[in-house]
């Protein structure tokens, strides 16, 4: 990875895998050039494939439902196994009375058969009470930050 330092990367802005792959550039001292927003996963790709910047953040998932062929043509720098991301449900005001059979039921789900399936397809081990994003905020901060300093 420290062959972004100095690099321009392209991301796709306001998207947490943007802000948690600067995060973890920062984390690791790894100061870039600056930030080529592109409107979408796929630009970030066109964008790499024309030359027309080395290196690209992109979200894990779409980067697993791109082609064998797609995949045969870039080098892949980084894979993060921080397991720092989150998939959030959030519950309406209007129906808080169902949250506490909703969040029991979720938070099983790891230990049934069926439930470990669904956990499989959304790429999750498990769904945990939220405590606070107070992680998910720091994250959000570097990333910010580092793209100011760019500019």
């Amino acid at each position: 990875m420290e062959d972004l330092a100095g690099q321009d990367v392209a991301a796709v802005d306001q998207q947490f895998a943007t802000y948690l792959g600067l995060f973890l550039l920062a984390e690791q001292g790894i100061q870039i050039a600056g930030v080529a927003f592109k409107e979408s996963w796929l630009q970030v790709i066109r964008a790499v494939a024309a030359g027309e910047i080395k290196f690209g953040i992109l979200y894990y998932d779409f980067y697993n439902s791109l082609s064998k062929l797609t995949h045969s043509r870039f080098s892949t720098v980084h894979i993060s196994r921080t397991r720092r991301a989150t998939h959030l449900l959030l519950l309406r005001s209007a129906r808080l009375d169902k949250r506490v059979a909703i969040e029991k039921t979720l938070s099983q789900m790891h230990s049934i058969p069926e439930g470990r399936t669904i956990l499989a397809r959304l790429g999750l081990g498990r769904w945990v009470p939220e405590t606070g994003l107070e992680e998910v905020e720091r994250i959000i901060t570097v990333a910010n930050r580092l793209v100011e300093s760019t500019r």
